[in-house]
């Protein structure tokens, strides 16, 4: 009975294991199967992931065996092919800007070559057009001077006719008063014979025999005498009279050549070469400069210097009368003759009230019109107090003319007053 136990319990035992072998064995299996398609699904999902950077096709190309040899990955490899390629690209860039803006330039270029062309075609029609305006202005007027040459012709032909006639006209009245012209010619003559006779008489007893203290010494003499020209400006030069001869700024001087003869009867007419204005004075001397040159003259040292007024030794007596007229304005004015004035008082002249025999000179303005006779139709008495004053203001000129000459004092009218003194206008 024991034994056969005992032979019953290793079958339970041998049962036992089986089970728990089968059980093992089976726990194993289903382990086994799990991973087997954990692993399956690993290798599917390598593949896969395999498959996106590389297909079985393209492994066996040569290009990716040869990445295949030598050391390193084919990735790394192909990495370094994209940097590469990236940094050719990033060149390729650079370039293709330079050339895009050298191709933006160039179509700038041909932008502003066609705007050009289009403003010169513009230009050119323009020119054609003008061109053309012009041909027809030209023919126009072409037209319109020969039509108004033969105006001309026809005009010019009446006018020559009718001066024919009139020549024959004037031919016979000239022809008619010939006679009595050479009648008044020869009365005229018998005249100006006369006349100068008692020209040259008196000039004769001008000119002769002059008594001390005679006024005429000072026109006829020179004031003083050029004593150099400066070598910088020919236009400035020395006079040989300072403020010790009473010279002052602004006096002005008339020029004449040495030694030439200063006559009162020619200063109607007659002025010196040159006329000079004092602008320094010194002592003894003074500078002044030419306002005042004859064509074809020149200011040398020696030449004569000469101002009506002026004296360098004694001031002069002036006795002035009239309306003056300096500038040429056309018209006598109060104005300048009180400039007469100041200029006689500012060059050392003496003004006097009235003419005497001690005067050096007597300056007159314009000579009065011959007032109109006052009749008995003039009732208006603003026309008759102008009447009257005229009269009084020629009979007063005429008067002091004939006092002048009793008196023997020189007379200056406004030419030869402004002639004397230099006078020019600024």
């Amino acid at each position: 009975m024991a034994r056969a136990r005992s032979g019953g319990g290793g079958v339970v035992v041998a049962l036992v294991c089986s089970v728990l072998a089968t059980i093992i064995f089976a726990f194993i299996s289903l382990f086994l199967y799990v991973q087997k398609g954990n692993v399956t699904e690993e290798m599917e999902s390598a593949q896969k992931e395999l498959n996106q950077f590389v297909t079985k096709g393209e492994r066996s190309r040569d290009e990716i065996a040869a990445l295949k040899s030598g050391s390193g990955s084919v990735i790394s490899k192909l990495l370094d092919q994209k940097a590469n390629l990236d940094s050719q690209v990033l060149a390729s860039q650079g370039k293709i800007a330079e050339l895009n803006a050298k191709l933006k330039a160039a179509s700038k270029n041909i932008e502003d070559a066609e705007a050009s062309n289009k403003r010169f075609s513009n230009m050119a029609q323009q020119a054609a057009a003008q061109r053309d305006q012009t041909k027809k202005d030209y023919n126009a007027a072409q037209s319109q001077i020969s039509g108004t040459i033969a105006k001309h012709d026809k005009f010019a032909k009446d006018q020559y006719d009718r001066i024919d006639q009139m020549g024959a006209q004037l031919q016979g009245q000239m022809k008619d008063t010939r006679s009595e012209l050479q009648g008044r010619i020869a009365e005229l003559t018998r005249k100006n014979e006369s006349l100068t006779s008692e020209v040259k008489r008196l000039q004769g007893e001008l000119n002769a025999g002059k008594e001390y203290g005679d006024n005429s010494v000072a026109i006829t003499s020179a004031d003083g005498q050029i004593s150099g020209v400066t070598e910088q400006d020919t236009n400035l030069v020395y006079i040989n009279r300072g403020y010790n001869n009473r010279i002052q700024l602004g006096m002005t001087f008339e020029i004449f050549n040495a030694g030439e003869l200063i006559k009162l009867n020619d200063y109607d007419a007659l002025r010196g070469k040159a006329t000079i204005e004092v602008i320094k004075v010194d002592e003894n001397s003074a500078t002044a400069r030419i306002v005042r040159l004859n064509r074809g003259k020149a200011v040398t040292s020696g030449d004569q210097i000469v101002n009506a007024v002026y004296n360098p030794y004694v001031g002069q007596k002036f006795y002035v009368y009239g309306d003056f007229d300096i500038n040429g304005k056309g018209a006598t004015t109060r104005e300048d003759h009180k400039q007469v004035l100041s200029m006689i008082e500012r060059w050392g002249g003496t003004l006097t009230s009235k003419i005497t025999a001690d005067i050096d000179f007597l300056v007159l303005g314009e000579e009065p019109e011959v007032p109109a006779p006052l009749t008995d139709n003039i009732t208006d008495p603003a026309q008759i107090e102008l009447i009257v004053q005229a009269q009084k203001d020629y009979e007063t000129y005429q008067e002091l003319v004939g006092q002048a000459r009793t008196l023997k004092i020189p007379v200056l009218n406004q030419n030869r007053f402004l002639a004397l003194v230099g006078y020019y206008q600024r």
